[in-house]
């Protein structure tokens, strides 16, 4: 894993910038009412339309990214490298990240030095394709701007799934349960504005996890009547699943709305482009 690490970050600092960073670190004019907006509200109160509304967390990061990190690195290498180096750095940054989680929630235990983990680790890695199969598979992108967007959102992601993965897989009460399901209200709302895949990923799960409960609890439900039986099904639900997916679901379903005003995806109305779906799919 160390070596793939030292690989990947050597293949990370040798790949090009992309044109887009400047738009983002400057930042450029029309950027500005989302960096004004942190919550959109522009956008729910006066319905006005400008690019990625819901996403502002991620043209934050990367512009206070870009603001300090290479300034920093530059005691220690020119001007251009520093932007190189930085990039490099974060991208490597976020692949020892998505190991690890990834790691934990195969292997169920968060210690480096488990077997299970070793292993789920070992096959996870190739996962990360920085050269070669990346263009198919790859999960960090070569552009640093598209990181910010896709790889550093599901980071953010996963980290918010990981108390509810340990209530689930815990038959302890966790201390300061309470406590840690308010702190981590504000993690979903920031997961919910940041890059184009996380609200709908949410939504899907949740949707998902909710089902999967509810047809549980329907089967083994000893009523005949199905609304009494859907009761028990909903009942079935873990009370962890409703802290913890309802105001993520509720914030996503916000990102979403505002979304739908996203200058960038006006060049056609929403209904028209998913109409064209299925020519596009044919041809």
């Amino acid at each position: 894993v160390v070596a793939d690490l030292t690989f990947s970050f050597l293949q990370h600092y040798n790949q090009p910038l992309d044109g887009d960073m400047s738009w983002h670190i400057i930042p450029a004019r029309v950027l500005e009412p989302v960096l004004e907006n942190p919550l959109g509200f522009d956008v729910l109160l006066m319905h006005h339309s400008y690019p990625n509304p819901n996403r502002f967390f991620s043209h934050w990061s990367i512009k206070r990214f870009y603001d300090t990190t290479p300034i920093y690195l530059q005691r220690f290498v020119s001007p251009i490298d520093s932007l190189y180096l930085s990039s490099a750095l974060l991208k490597t940054a976020i692949q020892l990240f998505l190991i690890y989680f990834l790691s934990l929630f195969i292997s169920g235990t968060w210690r480096v030095q488990k077997l299970h983990f070793i292993i789920a680790s070992v096959l996870v890695f190739p996962l990360f394709q920085t050269n070669g199969y990346q263009g198919y598979m790859g999960i960090i992108d070569m552009s640093p701007t598209y990181t910010f967007f896709y790889a550093l959102p599901f980071l953010m992601l996963l980290t918010y799934s990981i108390p509810l993965l340990v209530e689930s897989r815990s038959s302890t009460k966790p201390e300061f349960r309470i406590l840690l399901r308010i702190l981590f209200i504000p993690i979903g709302l920031v997961c919910s504005l940041s890059g184009p895949l996380n609200p709908g990923i949410i939504l899907i799960v949740t949707v998902l996890l909710y089902l999967k409960y509810i047809k549980k609890g329907y089967l083994k439900s000893a009523f005949q009547v199905p609304l009494k039986r859907m009761v028990d099904g909903v009942r079935e639900i873990p009370m962890h699943f409703w802290f913890y997916l309802i105001p993520i679901s509720i914030f996503s379903m916000y990102s979403l709305y505002i979304g739908s005003y996203n200058s960038n995806n006006q060049a056609l109305p929403l209904k028209e482009l998913y109409s064209n779906l299925p020519a596009g799919i044919y041809f």
